[in-house]
């Protein structure tokens, strides 16, 4: 709020009169208003029944909730977005410290003290970044514009329409930060520009937050939170004094390290040695967002105790937090995944080609999707292309394949035979169809997405803030906060949207339930299941494993086993030629050991014998349906005796 003791104290300050640098900031304790807007933060009911929450109106100096806890310079601050910010006061868009302007001519100017700031004139929107980027005692501010284009006063003069005040368009009067990472929260380290009418200089703002700085939306009242557009951040914290209590402090981490942060902390007169009330700002349920602006004036947030329609505001830094108030965590390549060391699934945060999403095969020679491994071929096969081919069995391949040298290697390869002298793009690999995106087609198993060929758990090592959960491979806000879509209903226990009616469906054992369609259903593992190519459904395991079968070609009289062609022994000669008997039973005369483990060779008999071939690869036989008893003698003699018929006729 800029008025005439700030102009006047400059103009003290440059003609030389340092006694008014060390002027004491205004006390504001006891202050109505200013004790009104604690108590509406604190969550003091007006007819004050019930104290103020120490948790969030706290006496003390700003801190996360880290293990061991950051200070205010330890952060990690929002980077202002010239091009998405609006600065229009151009001969007092930064302001710095008395000290800094002029440390020869005002050695002793104090920083601490609430008019020891000066303007500079004529800051140009590239050096902007220079006053708002950091902690620094450096300042900067701007006007709030109403949607007629006019330049809002200092008072409420739009009689209470949010919308003509310009506090539902903060793209058109905002400064907007990048705050480098995902968050939940923001904190803003204000400042104040004189002494008197000073208690509220830390409220003389608003915060919106966005996923999405080029959005024009606003997502208005009894809306749900929604990170494409601009959302009204709610002002849910404030730490009395400030930032730091160091009376000698510089701003910087190593300073504040070498000086005990409670030195000064009981000076007279100077209960916010930072200048103004820290203030922490969220969005509720867990909706993520990562970025931030602030626009002059408040509306009366969190409630009209707190309403102070400034036309313009002034503040240090703003940083990014998790909902838990721990120090947000940054993504340094922006490649959309936090960095292992904050508890993200990015194994490395400085090359933007390495995180999870990454699309990784056999010809990766690094570890390109964070999940620990370099890709290998299974056992007969050779990379081509990024697929894994097999070897060529006898000079052949299975149809459709093409039996060649592979990347020079001394063993033959099937290859898809459009494949043959093609070398794909980055990204794609040669399937039958040609170069094609390796997870094109594919359906993984429920809970999985297709990932460089691979069917993977994009949520494996993801650890989401509280109130969210992570779907494919993001962390998202819990439901209700966040409406569930359609018919789908809200598993507040998970967070998660389901199929209405999935908590009572019930599965048989060997089955699972899938609750991501329009309705809850049991499926049997790798039901509905196409995975990518080169790689098949394992029931056993409900996942996608390399087939190394694809594109083998056994000669006759085998088949393909891991990859390799094994004969299939005949059946027994004598039992081809056996007939059946219908309506005989034999379950007397063969023991119940005998059906373990034996694959039906003919089940289409009805009432009759079904043939079986046993694990050993021999043959048994079992019967079905059971009016009359035959021994297993009598039945062999038979077949024995019709077999010597057949040879005497012939």
């Amino acid at each position: 709020m800029q008025t005439t003791p700030r102009l006047v104290f400059a103009a003290l300050l440059l003609s030389g009169a340092l006694g008014a640098a060390r002027a004491e900031a205004q006390v504001c304790t006891g202050v109505d208003y200013f004790d009104r807007c604690l108590d509406a933060i604190g969550g003091r009911p007006a007819d004050g029944s019930r104290p103020r929450d120490p948790t969030r109106i706290v006496d003390d100096i700003f801190q996360t909730n880290d293990t061991p806890p950051r200070f205010g310079p330890e952060l990690t601050f929002g980077h202002l977005l010239v091009d998405r910010s609006v600065i229009n006061v151009p001969g007092c868009t930064g302001g710095v410290s008395s000290s800094v302007v002029d440390p020869m001519r005002f050695p002793t100017a104090d920083p601490r003290s609430y008019i020891a700031y000066v303007c500079v004139p004529d800051v140009t929107p590239a050096q902007a970044p220079l006053y708002g980027d950091n902690l620094d005692w450096r300042w900067m501010q701007n006007r709030r514009i109403r949607s007629d284009g006019a330049a809002a006063r200092d008072v409420d003069d739009c009689g209470g329409d949010l919308a003509l005040c310009g506090y539902t368009a903060p793209w058109r009067s905002g400064f907007v930060f990048d705050l480098q990472g995902a968050a939940n929260r923001v904190v803003i380290f204000p400042v104040t520009d004189h002494v008197e009418n000073s208690c509220l200089e830390a409220f003389e703002y608003s915060v919106y937050l966005t996923d999405d700085p080029a959005s024009t939306g606003f997502v208005g009242d009894g809306e749900a939170p929604d990170p494409s557009r601009w959302n009204r951040a709610v002002l849910v914290r404030g730490f009395l004094r400030g930032w730091t209590s160091n009376p000698l402090s510089t701003g910087t981490v190593a300073d504040m390290a070498a000086h005990p942060l409670s030195t000064g902390r009981d000076v007279p007169g100077q209960e916010a040695v930072s200048d103004s009330i820290t203030t922490v700002w969220s969005l509720p349920c867990g909706v993520v967002f990562r970025y931030a602006a602030v626009v002059p004036g408040n509306y009366g947030n969190p409630d009209s105790r707190c309403a102070f329609h400034s036309n313009e505001d002034e503040f240090d830094a703003v940083a990014g937090l998790n909902e838990d108030n721990t120090a947000v965590c940054v993504d340094a390549d922006r490649d959309g995944f936090r960095a292992a060391a904050c508890g993200g699934p990015d194994c490395d945060d400085t090359d933007p080609a390495v995180n999870p999403g990454a699309v990784e095969n056999c010809a990766s020679t690094r570890d390109l999707n964070c999940d620990g491994s370099t890709p290998q071929c299974p056992a007969a096969t050779a990379c081509f292309g990024g697929l894994c081919a097999p070897r060529c069995v006898e000079g052949a391949c299975d149809v459709g394949f093409t039996c060649v040298r592979a990347d020079g290697g001394a063993a033959d390869s099937c290859i898809p035979t459009p494949c043959a002298g093609v070398t794909c793009p980055a990204g794609q690999v040669c399937g039958p169809r040609g170069c094609q995106d390796p997870c094109a087609d594919a359906v993984c198993p429920a809970g999985q997405v297709c990932r460089g060929g691979a069917c993977v758990d994009p949520c494996a090592g993801i650890a989401c803030p509280m109130r969210q959960h992570c779907t494919d491979g993001r962390c998202i806000p819990n439901c209700p906060c966040v409406p569930c879509p359609g018919d789908s209903t809200c598993n507040e226990t998970s967070g998660r949207c389901e199929s209405a009616g999935c908590r009572a469906l019930r599965c048989l054992p060997g089955t699972t339930a899938d609750c991501t369609g329009a309705s809850p259903r049991c499926v049997m593992p790798c039901q509905g299941v196409t995975c990518p190519l080169g790689a098949r459904c394992d029931d056993a395991s409900n996942r996608c494993v390399a087939d190394r079968c694809f594109g083998v070609a056994c000669p006759s009289g085998s088949t393909c086993v891991e990859g390799l062609c094994q004969r299939v022994p005949p059946p027994d000669a004598g039992l081809r030629d056996v007939p059946v008997v219908r309506d005989a039973v034999v379950a007397t005369d063969v023991p119940r050991s005998v059906d373990a483990g034996m694959r039906p060779i003919d089940a289409g008999v009805d009432g009759g014998v079904q043939l079986f071939e046993a694990p050993s690869g021999g043959c048994g036989c079992r019967a079905v349906a059971p009016p009359q008893r035959f021994g297993l003698l009598t039945l062999v003699a038979g077949a024995l005796a019709v077999r010597r018929r057949k040879r005497r006729r012939a």
